[in-house]
């Protein structure tokens, strides 16, 4: 018992060796080809930037027919609803309800509303998110009936998904069962972008160069910023060379790539999900105390300007910022997303800061992007995923710099 499984313990290292030589040759070739240009990728747009593109699609008429709409809304909300679709209102960033905007809305008044969320960024749900945009869809000016509500959420992959706060509403009542059967989960790599490459709706658009064009450049960025491009292809050689040096060279017990896959078959079935439930259930009892810790440097730090709302069910502590005589223009706080455990360090604005958001934007954008991997918020302004001991000296470090932005 005890040799098999060293053996087995042995193959788990070799395939994290073969997996750590295919990325190399993968990162090789992805370095030579560097010069294949495309300039959405160097314009990085953000996500209502992204939203603007695919409403843009949304809009494109043939003989004043939605072709591209109908064609979406078909395949994946069936016939039905796509025979409704005759002069539908498209918009993004729409104002729906108090500072909260709907990325994407297509409706037609007594007709549909269709809710497009876009997280192809993959950015956090802020509180309610899909509620309150449900519950605006019912109220107001739109006045919509919630069976005539239709929901989508956009993330870069379908693992991100929205959290079960998102469809808390008012009362705390939860949406997500009423809408099982009109909500879509469409992840831009499963979902949008193979309908993207095979709708004929889409393709067939000949007469538009600039929409051929603009469907050509959007497509190539979303399968390399999905990493889905043809880098596998191009790398197949190298791969094929980086195993035989590899194989040759082993001194390990396997012989060959048929070996290894008889080997791989025999290792015992182990429950993932069984492991991750407990490593979760550690990591949070340590998030619980890093809270605790991060607000006790707070309170020493910033006596006057700290905040805790370590007891909700997103755990934040944080301080706010002054910034042109405002004492408290900016909010930074660390923040941990329920949903998939994540802590991140947030910059955010308070309402006396939010009036300001268009003019300060581009200025703490100038801050952040040389801190690599900052990501572009939607009701927040910037915020990064971050190790235990990287959050508090980040925090630290904004407040320094923001008041001298």
């Amino acid at each position: 018992m005890a040799s098999n499984f060293i053996v087995e313990k042995n193959t788990i290292g070799v395939l994290l060796e073969i997996f750590d030589r295919i990325q190399r040759a993968k990162d090789n070739v992805k370095g030579k080809a560097k010069y294949h240009f495309n300039a959405l990728l160097n314009a990085e747009p953000d996500e209502p930037k992204v939203s603007k593109i695919l409403a843009g699609f949304f809009l494109q008429e043939t003989n004043s027919e939605y072709r591209v709409l109908k064609s979406f809304v078909k395949k994946f909300w069936g016939d039905n609803l796509a025979a409704m679709i005759k002069s539908p209102t498209i918009s993004t960033e729409e104002f729906v309800k108090d500072d909260k905007r709907i990325d994407i809305l297509v409706y037609e008044k007594d007709k549909y509303a269709i809710v497009m969320e876009n997280k192809i960024w993959d950015a956090l749900d802020q509180p309610n998110q899909l509620a309150n945009y449900i519950e605006a869809m019912m109220g107001g000016s739109y006045n919509f009936n919630e069976d005539q509500i239709y929901v989508a959420y956009l993330p870069s992959t379908n693992e991100h998904q929205p959290s079960p706060n998102s469809w808390e509403g008012r009362g705390g009542d939860s949406y997500q069962e009423r809408f099982k059967d009109r909500y879509k989960l469409l992840g831009f790599k499963e979902k949008i972008l193979p309908w993207l490459e095979s709708s004929k709706e889409v393709q067939e658009i000949k007469d538009n160069p600039h929409f051929e064009h603009s469907c050509f450049l959007f497509i190539d960025f979303l399968r390399r910023k999905l990493d889905i491009d043809n880098i596998d292809n191009m790398a197949q050689k190298e791969i094929e060379k980086q195993l035989r040096e590899y194989f040759s060279n082993s001194e390990s017990a396997i012989a060959d790539a048929e070996r290894l896959v008889q080997l791989i078959h025999k290792l015992p079935k182990i429950d993932i999900n069984e492991v991750v439930k407990h490593l979760a259930k550690i990591r949070k009892e340590k998030t619980k105390l890093a809270m605790q810790e991060w607000l006790s440097y707070l309170q020493r730090d910033y006596p006057e300007n700290f905040f805790d709302d370590s007891t909700k069910a997103h755990m934040a502590v944080g301080t706010t910022v002054p910034y042109r005589g405002t004492p408290a223009f900016f909010s930074v706080f660390i923040w941990n997303y329920q949903y998939n455990e994540a802590n991140s360090v947030v910059i955010a604005l308070t309402k006396e800061g939010a009036p300001y958001r268009k003019e300060i934007d581009p200025k703490v954008w100038n801050l952040v992007r040389g801190k690599k991997y900052f990501k572009k918020g939607h009701a927040w302004l910037y915020y990064k995923f971050v190790s235990f001991e990287q959050a508090y000296p980040l925090l630290q470090e904004l407040v320094r710099e923001l008041p001298n932005i």
